[in-house]
């Protein structure tokens, strides 16, 4: 991903300050989701082998 920033800052395609953002902000879902998912039931076990 770090390679990728640098790319598009080098291309100025984005600033640094973007892509900063942008870390900040994947980080800051991917920990909500987190917490989402640690606070959900666990799901019936008869549901086991729906969409498999």
């Amino acid at each position: 991903m770090q390679r990728s920033a640098a790319r598009l800052v080098e291309q100025g395609l984005a600033t640094a300050a973007e892509v900063e953002g942008w870390a900040v902000q994947t980080r800051a879902e991917v920990e909500a989701s987190v917490e989402r998912a640690r606070h959900a039931s666990w799901p019936k076990a008869e549901t086991l082998f729906e969409n498999a």
